[in-house]
């Protein structure tokens, strides 16, 4: 698929999902690196470093013993980021401090499947370097 067709389909799927959830912000979907592939926001730009600090914390906790870290919330005093570890993506959605923290965990897996495509582009690209 199209690199181009995939970030405008999601892209509109992104924003569908931060209409449905009352105080949603932003998401971001990134590499683990911090590279931003998608965004869509209704504020200003969503920090792409955000995503290489969840990648570095992500690759500390696994070694607590736990298993696989899924997901890392972050509340802060005026915002709350919920991160999705999907390998080799980072899914970052942003909130505003009374944003629904249940909802925006409960869309991981339908978030998931959406950058799917995404995911299997840049898995494509990481196998050629």
């Amino acid at each position: 698929m199209e690199k181009k067709k995939v970030g405008t389909n999601l892209k509109s799927f992104l924003t569908d999902v931060i209409q449905r959830i009352p105080g949603a912000r932003g998401i971001l979907v990134s590499d683990k690196d911090g590279v931003t592939l998608v965004e869509v926001s209704s504020e200003d730009k969503i920090d792409g470093s955000l995503s290489a600090i969840f990648s570095a914390a992500v690759d500390q906790a696994n070694k607590c013993g736990f298993g696989t870290t899924k997901t890392i919330t972050t509340f802060y005093n005026n915002k709350i980021l919920v991160q999705i570890n999907y390998n080799p993506l980072v899914i970052t959605i942003v909130g505003d401090e009374n944003a629904n923290c249940g909802l925006m965990m409960g869309v991981a897996e339908q978030l998931k499947k959406a950058v799917e495509p995404l995911k299997n582009i840049v898995n494509i690209d990481e196998t050629d370097n």
